[in-house]
């Protein structure tokens, strides 16, 4: 895949990300539904970009948002983390989100 397809898929991959992540709250089906999308690998993104992406965003999300809405990361975070320990365990691991966030939590 060329370069400048990369760039469009990558800039409406954030765009999306960030329209998940405003809207998220602390219900189980919106941490459901956003953990869910955030499982599955977007359009030809790399599984390793995919996860660099939704990580850096949700810490930079998490220095600015108020504490309910930091509780709805943390169970998201959590939901994606435990999926991933998940997957690994069954061999069939595909967004290594366990890795990646414990680098971010750190």
């Amino acid at each position: 895949m060329d370069s400048v397809k990369t760039s469009v898929i990558i800039e409406e991959f954030k765009l999306e990300l960030d329209l998940a992540l405003r809207a998220l709250d602390h219900t189980q089906v919106s941490i459901e539904q956003c953990s869910h999308w955030l499982s599955h690998l977007y359009k030809d993104l790399s599984a390793e970009t995919q996860v660099a992406i939704v990580v850096e965003t949700w810490c930079r999300y998490m220095l600015r948002v108020t504490i309910p809405k930091k509780i709805a990361f943390m169970y998201l975070a959590n939901d994606l983390i435990q999926k991933s320990l998940l997957k690994q365990t069954k061999g069939t691991l595909i967004l290594p989100y366990h890795t990646e966030f414990s680098e971010c939590i750190e």
